[in-house]
């Protein structure tokens, strides 16, 4: 069950980041952060799981959670955001998009 709620939920930020949008990337911060924020209270496994199908730098997330625990969710908002961003653009450059 949570492998489907991992993959369900990178299949949804991965539409996120692929649309084009004034002010797309900073609401989309907004609202990675309040998800992310709520899986580490409730559910923290699921959300590794996430970041690992996502392909998050594990040294950067490392480095994220030695910072206070009010700066994780925007930390790892970020990081899931430049790590979809990146795989967009290879994705594109090596199907003939770009």
């Amino acid at each position: 069950m949570e492998m489907t709620e991992a993959s369900e939920l990178q299949s949804w930020i991965r539409d996120l980041v692929a649309q084009p949008g004034e002010n797309q990337e900073a609401q989309l911060l907004v609202y990675l952060e309040k998800q992310i924020e709520y899986l580490l209270e409730t559910r923290p496994q699921l959300l590794a799981q996430v970041l690992y199908r996502i392909d998050v730098d594990e040294e950067k997330s490392k480095a994220i959670f030695q910072k206070s625990p009010q700066e994780w969710a925007s930390g790892l908002a970020k990081l899931i955001l430049e790590r979809e961003k990146l795989r967009l653009a290879l994705w594109n450059k090596y199907s003939g998009l770009d």
